[in-house]
């Protein structure tokens, strides 16, 4: 299982680095998570960024001025709601046991959708199933994310797999699988 974790790595790492384009203020991750193994250089030659992806003709406008406002990369936003929701603004999880569930092209956790509006949006309650309201709340909260830990991977595994993962440094399988799924998508997505 050990072999099969650090083949998964490698293919991360390599994936990553070689078929990344660079953004020259930005590191990202999982680099730094694989380099305490020593499976990367300590510096790497090239940043990457999460990649852009085909959004949808009617968010377009949404998405960039969005991107812009928060002073983070479009593929960053994108590719999260891709991740999330492939861009369905309707998109709900099922109820879990403590009734709550994840909603919108975000897939905002409703448990927390107080904290969202109380952090993002001056207290004015949040609707995750607007997209305006998403992308705009989305875009502060990953550009809140970046502040707090200042690599991608970070920041991607934090919106995923929540703080305590990044913090901890125990960055669970799914995390993994959730960043393979943002970078899959890179070589057929037409914005190499």
């Amino acid at each position: 299982m050990r072999k099969v974790k650090i083949a998964l790595l490698l293919y991360v790492c390599f994936f990553l680095f070689y078929s990344a384009t660079p953004y020259e203020r930005l590191v990202i991750p999982p680099a730094d998570k694989l380099i305490k193994y020593d499976l990367l250089p300590k510096e790497p030659e090239r940043a990457i960024e999460p990649p852009r992806r085909n959004v949808p003709e009617e968010y377009r406008e949404l998405f960039a001025d969005a991107a812009d406002c928060a002073g983070i990369p479009p593929g960053a936003l994108e590719s999260i709601a891709w991740a999330e929701s492939k861009f369905c603004a309707e998109a709900k999880s099922p109820e879990r046991e403590d009734e709550n569930r994840d909603l919108g092209m975000f897939q905002f956790n409703s448990k927390y959708l107080d904290w969202y509006a109380g952090q993002y949006n001056r207290g004015i309650p949040l609707d995750p199933m607007i997209p305006a309201e998403a992308i705009g709340i989305a875009a502060k909260h990953i550009r809140f994310l970046y502040d707090r830990y200042g690599k991608w991977g970070d920041v991607l595994i934090a919106y995923n797999a929540g703080y305590g993962a990044v913090d901890r440094e125990e960055i669970p399988e799914s995390a993994i699988q959730y960043l393979l799924r943002i970078f899959e998508g890179k070589k057929s997505n037409g914005n190499l």
